[in-house]
């Protein structure tokens, strides 16, 4: 592990790129990299040899223990022609995770949320309500509020 290494993570290419002491930028040959952190995030790298529903990246952990969150931050480059010009656009895809009992839970919509904490189904989504927080609109906010409320439910 090696602290206080200036990274940029280029969600594109999803490569980590380290500057090296001289100032000259170096992509590491991704196998050597494991993980990293930045201010809050912490991103870990899969492989889809040990972990085969999943594609080989990083992906961004949100929470870790019995049940874990992680979300595979990805960036498309769109190209458009209009009129003599070249347009480019950025498109986010972010693709959710729930990590159960080992098995790693595809997560698109609040129904396969419920689906994957099924022992506590109503109790959640009654929460989310409560809570006004809705997949659709914002997804990050509805998978965390509903596994912390997940846990909190399951250590009384």
């Amino acid at each position: 592990m090696h602290n206080d290494i200036f990274l940029l993570y280029d969600v594109v290419r999803d490569e980590v790129i380290v500057q090296h002491p001289t100032r000259m930028p170096v992509v590491p040959y991704v196998v050597n990299v494991n993980g990293f952190s930045f201010s809050d995030h912490v991103f870990v790298r899969m492989d889809k040899t040990t972990t085969p529903s999943l594609k080989t990246g990083f992906y961004e952990q949100i929470t870790r223990g019995d049940i874990t969150i992680l979300i595979k931050r990805e960036k498309v480059i769109e190209e458009k022609i209009n009129g003599i010009q070249l347009e480019r656009k950025f498109i986010k895809r972010d693709k959710y995770y729930i990590v159960k009992d080992s098995v790693y839970y595809p997560v698109g919509s609040e129904k396969d949320i419920l689906k994957v904490l099924k022992d506590s189904r109503n109790e959640i989504r009654q929460h989310l309500a409560d809570s006004n927080i809705r997949f659709k609109t914002d997804p990050d906010a509805a998978i965390i509020e509903a596994v912390e409320y997940y846990n909190q439910l399951s250590n009384h």
